[in-house]
């Protein structure tokens, strides 16, 4: 997908905010894809929670639309818009990491995440650090595997 987005798509890497240009740094999409990576864990268990309650596999597949489609509107991740309540939702948070951290070339350590906002090179910064949206990712990734091993055990003993 990395590759398609910049060789197909033309999506460039690495907003130099001062010089206004983009360049592509290898090392950014290493960090984008390891976000990517943990909050497709963390979807992964979801998955595990819905196969624990579904009865066939269309159930299943229905079930998780269910959620996804919602959530990812919500989210802001899909339309941007102004609510608080994208806060709420995991894939806001991810998107917006990513956006800042692989695109915009934000320090994950140092920035502050941005305000939700649908012009990020305008958007006011929170009191929320890079890291800080990162590790509510891995506490997701770490609740939805736990709760999913913990159901699908309980059906599988059952």
């Amino acid at each position: 997908m990395f590759i398609i987005a910049y060789g197909i798509l033309g999506l460039k890497w690495g907003y130099n905010l001062s010089e206004g240009i983009f360049h592509l740094d290898i090392k950014l999409l290493i960090v984008g894809f390891i976000i990517i990576f943990i909050f497709g864990l963390s979807t992964l268990g979801l998955g595990i929670m819905i196969s624990a309650y579904a009865k066939t596999v269309e159930a299943g597949l229905g079930i998780a639309m269910l959620y996804v489609m919602p959530v990812l509107f919500l989210s802001g991740s899909m339309v941007p818009f102004e609510n608080p309540i994208v806060y709420f939702f995991p894939p806001f948070w991810a998107n917006r990491l990513y956006q800042q951290v692989v695109i915009l070339g934000h320090n994950l350590w140092l920035d502050p995440l941005l305000a939700n906002s649908d012009n990020l090179l305008r958007a006011d910064t929170t009191n929320i650090p890079l890291w800080g949206a990162l590790m509510i990712i891995v506490g997701f990734l770490i609740i939805t595997l736990i709760v999913g091993l913990f159901l699908f055990n309980r059906k599988k003993s059952s």
